[in-house]
């Protein structure tokens, strides 16, 4: 595994698959053109002009993509199977790659945080690099795509939290998710369960820049199917095998767009999904907030349970990721204190 697991595949890499796969590929698109546009990191409710060239340059490769998709892509007849159990109670699966002792200082916090409010009622599971083969088999060429960076570290991770919702009954968070409370309350047994409601960003501007951000989101999910988790395990080892390189950051939303409009058994479970919580993000899309708007907004939004967070940057102590940072941890000293 190589040590510098944190890297990008390059982009002449990303711009010479494509140009191979899909016909009449505009090679404006560039990757380094999109991937880091402003318009990806800037809060959801920004006016769609702002960023009208950044939203076409979007479309045009997600159009680009789907097309790719189409033509190469199988489609399958896959059904429900009954998942392991591995508990009485709901288990909840995290994954930290180089283990728990190497955890930066907001995912020791929020892993801290989950077992503060969930322990009593949930197996949690916290697994790395070595301890996940103890749960689920990993393709030799996935591993393979990882270490010859061919594979981006999020891509490997993304395959691992699919492949354990497909075999076991389980939720999955990342790393960067605080809890507000004990989540017992929480219905996690839909046909399919996401945290972030379909139609979140239904009327703004990052429907067209994300792709199908109102249909799939794969931060904090579970659901009793295994059809849909089966699916994109195959699509993702069948991908690696065939294609050997990744073609975007966000390329297991392009597939769930996929799978959301080849199979009709799993574009229902989308479309019957209940709205979840629209704040789910609130810390995450409000960058520039004071101490006392962050305060503001966590006592606003009582009915929300869990908040996908910024990351930390031990570089930059005053940033507001560092603001949310140090706001959370007070809550959790608050809590450690009753």
């Amino acid at each position: 595994m190589s040590a510098n697991i944190f890297w990008k595949p390059d982009d002449k890499l990303i711009n010479d698959f494509m140009e191979t796969y899909v016909k009449d590929f505009d090679k404006s698109l560039g990757y380094n053109k999109w991937h880091y546009i402003k318009g990806f990191t800037k809060n959801c409710e920004y006016n769609s002009n702002e960023y009208k060239s950044d939203v076409i340059l979007a479309k045009k490769l997600k159009d680009a993509i789907m097309t790719f998709q189409k033509q190469y892509y199988p489609r399958l007849q896959i059904k429900d199977t009954i998942k392991i159990k591995l508990s009485n109670k709901q288990t909840i699966f995290l994954y930290w790659h180089q283990g728990k002792n190497e955890m930066p200082k907001l995912q020791k916090l929020c892993y801290d945080r989950l077992l503060q409010k969930c322990s009593n009622n949930f197996n949690i599971i916290l697994l790395d690099h070595a301890t996940v083969k103890q749960y689920i088999d990993i393709p030799n060429f996935i591993e393979e795509a990882m270490d010859e960076k061919r594979m981006w570290l999020q891509h490997y991770v993304d395959y691992i939290r699919i492949a354990l919702l497909e075999k076991y009954n389980a939720i999955w968070f990342d790393m960067t998710i605080f809890v507000r409370d004990d989540l017992s309350k929480v219905d996690f047994t839909s046909k399919f369960w996401s945290v972030k409601c379909k139609d979140m960003y239904a009327n703004t501007w990052a429907k067209n820049v994300i792709p199908e951000m109102n249909k799939c989101q794969i931060y904090a999910m579970s659901g009793t199917s295994s059809c849909f988790y089966e699916y994109m395990k195959k699509l993702i080892e069948y991908h690696f095998k065939t294609f050997k390189v990744a073609y975007s950051y966000y390329m297991m939303y392009y597939i769930a767009t996929y799978i959301y409009e080849v199979d009709n058994n799993i574009a229902n479970q989308f479309d019957t999904l209940i709205f979840n919580n629209e704040s789910v993000e609130c810390f995450a899309n409000k960058r520039t907030l004071s101490y006392l708007e962050i305060e503001k907004l966590w006592n606003n939004t009582v009915d929300t349970h869990i908040y996908k967070l910024l990351r930390f940057k031990k570089e930059d102590m005053n940033d507001d990721s560092y603001k949310v940072y140090s706001f959370m941890k007070k809550i959790y000293e608050k809590d450690m204190e009753k």
